[in-house]
């Protein structure tokens, strides 16, 4: 059971910070808006979501593939 706990947190942990490291690091997926840092925050998150997403899963994915295959936790 810890395997599959430790293995979800490494996937939430990495689809996270891949996640917000597209919205706010890649200029071109950058929003241009005068805002308040709440409503900036929601609507970066909301802006290309689908294609954000993605490319999270896929390196969240890979990232619990990596940790699994190095032995994880038994």
């Amino acid at each position: 059971m810890k395997k599959y706990t430790s293995s979800a947190t490494v996937f939430g942990l990495a689809f996270i910070l891949v996640y917000l490291c597209l919205s706010y690091f890649v200029p071109a997926w950058r929003l241009k808006l005068e805002a308040d840092a709440m409503t900036y925050f929601e609507e970066s998150m909301k802006h290309m979501f689908v294609i954000k997403a993605a490319i999270s899963f896929a390196a969240g994915a890979l990232m619990t593939w990596i940790y699994l295959r190095r032995g994880g936790k038994r």
